[in-house]
């Protein structure tokens, strides 16, 4: 969608997407999140929502209520207090609960997320972490890119490692943890050089 790959090819249900337009991918179910926040601040969190949860009935022809849906989702990403409230005026991490909000109202297959802890402190990251943690255990294929480890090691249940683009480890938390080209890239390995 936004950035036109260099090599390869990307693939989603066994359909070829790489040069489909975002709305042909939100159709066909994958929805995202943006490291820098992308929200409207201008408008209400629950506005925020059914902007989405509208574009949303150009596909789905089933009938549902965006209010409903909304509500719903409201509820989920525990919102309901903030909906009236311009999310220009709401603390980052409640903010980005919003965006995530705005993803799910598309209803999709899997979502992804492109840095989600990105200045949160460290109860909004628990917060954040605990609901991917629900979704995914609801059904909902999440893929996120993220640097913060301890974010990574408790929320994911398999994990791709890259450096510099290329794959140097998968596997599980435990798997990852152990994994010395892991270490040396993002833990730091101690090198002892011996004089001779």
């Amino acid at each position: 969608g936004l950035q036109e790959p260099t090599a390869g090819k990307v693939f989603f249900d066994g359909k070829d997407i790489t040069n489909k337009n975002p709305f042909k991918r939100a159709r066909m179910g994958i929805a995202r999140t943006f490291q820098k926040l992308e929200v409207f601040g201008s408008l209400s969190a629950r506005e925020n929502i059914l902007v989405a949860a509208e574009q949303r009935k150009t596909w789905d022809r089933s009938g549902f209520d965006p209010n409903q849906v909304c509500d719903e989702i409201l509820e989920k990403v525990g919102l309901s207090d903030v909906s009236e409230f311009m999310v220009g005026t709401l603390p980052t991490g409640t903010a980005r609960l919003v965006e995530l909000a705005r993803a799910l109202a598309s209803n999709p297959k899997v979502l992804l997320l492109d840095e989600p802890s990105s200045g949160l402190n460290e109860e909004e990251t628990e917060e954040m972490a605990s609901l991917l943690r629900k979704l995914v255990d609801e059904g909902l294929g999440v893929l996120l890119v993220e640097h913060d480890m301890s974010f990574v090691m408790g929320t994911c249940q398999f994990i791709h490692v890259l450096d510099f683009g290329t794959i140097i480890a998968t596997g599980t938390p435990a798997e990852v943890q152990a994994n010395a080209q892991v270490q040396a890239a993002y833990l730091g390995t101690e090198t002892v050089v011996e004089a001779s």
